[in-house]
């Protein structure tokens, strides 16, 4: 389900608060499997509304976050594309808060088996952005 302009226009200015309240779900001592791929998604979709307000927690979520997305049932739907590319465009506008939760996302690409070619493209990016920020060194630590 894309999202329209006008619920974007509306939803928009609510984005921080609603990410403060999926953050408070997250911690739940036993959150249910079901209940935090639901987050993840929400999460993305928020981050294709407005990833600057969902980045300024990204450091809090990403693991959370990356972890919940690799049990996302299915390749070729909606839901996890836009789950996907909400995270990397939330990603795009934080970089430095997922270098301690790198290797989670990482693995969460991973698991994805048949993005999309946009979406490949767009985790291309991402490594490489990483790859160069880090250091060779570093980069093959992470490779390991």
């Amino acid at each position: 389900m894309a999202v329209s302009d006008v619920n974007r226009d509306v939803i928009k200015p609510f984005t921080d608060e609603i990410v403060q309240k999926l953050m408070g779900l997250y911690k739940g001592k036993r959150i249910n499997k079901s209940l935090a791929q639901n987050i993840s998604i929400t999460l993305g979709r928020l981050g294709l509304i407005n990833p600057e307000a969902v980045a300024k927690h990204l450091d809090q979520i990403a693991k959370q976050w990356c972890v919940s997305l690799r049990y996302v049932k299915g390749d070729n739907n909606d839901e996890k594309h836009q789950a996907y590319k909400g995270l990397c465009y939330t990603i795009a506008k934080n970089t430095t808060a997922i270098k301690k939760d790198f290797p989670y996302f990482c693995s969460a690409i991973a698991h994805y088996h048949d993005p999309r070619p946009e979406l490949h493209q767009i985790f291309k990016g991402i490594l490489h952005v990483f790859k160069q920020n880090c250091g060779e060194d570093n980069w093959n630590h992470y490779v390991k």
